[in-house]
């Protein structure tokens, strides 16, 4: 959980200034408000804050989230807006220390965190009729598939899978380079299949 912090009770996050991108951790669960757009926090420099194309944001809150002037989604991302007046938040585990600058040494608990999530397989890619979608922690499962265009429109869904594998059939779709959401039960994923009809 990120800029969750549980000695704060009670808290609103402003998010400003800030571009949200696929490969970042872009879950923000906050026990009171969250407000995000160009100028919500006036001790923060302004600028926009934007969800880029193909970035899975979730923005949660017990009372409620704003989405204010200077709040941006580009077609391709995947926003999630709740409120959650019941939720209970556990407290988080203190982060890892952080490396020195320059340092070419990872923590080994950030190496055990990061062997702890999945990665997503897709054989083949490129592919022409059909590519396996498979998880590499078997005891995960695949619970949601969803394929956008580069514009960022909705193309495919698959619910309900839940297994480590399925086989997506990509048949009906046109040469070119198509993104896939994939969620499983720890996290969201999003992966680039090429499809090449004429090998």
């Amino acid at each position: 959980i990120r800029q969750y912090d549980h000695t704060l009770p009670k808290s609103t996050l402003f998010l400003q200034r800030l571009t949200e991108t696929a490969n970042a951790p872009n879950s923000y669960i906050v026990d009171e408000k969250i407000v995000a757009g160009k100028n919500v926090d006036n001790t923060q420099q302004s600028g926009p804050y934007i969800a880029s194309a193909g970035t899975h944001l979730e923005l949660i809150a017990k009372n409620y989230v704003k989405m204010a002037d200077g709040f941006r989604a580009e077609a391709g991302a995947e926003v999630k807006i709740a409120v959650d007046p019941y939720m209970s938040i556990p407290a988080c585990p203190p982060p890892p220390p952080a490396a020195s600058a320059g340092s070419r040494i990872r923590n080994a608990q950030q190496e055990q965190e990061a062997a702890n999530f999945s990665k997503v397989l897709l054989l083949p890619n490129p592919a022409q009729e059909q590519t396996l979608v498979a998880l590499t922690d078997k005891d995960d499962q695949i619970i949601r598939l969803q394929l956008h265009d580069l514009k960022g429109q909705l193309i495919q869904t698959q619910e309900n899978i839940l297994q480590p594998s399925w086989l997506l059939n990509i048949s009906h779709l046109t040469d070119g380079l198509y993104l896939l959401s994939v969620t499983t039960k720890h996290q969201t994923q999003v992966v680039k299949l090429a499809v090449n009809t004429n090998p």
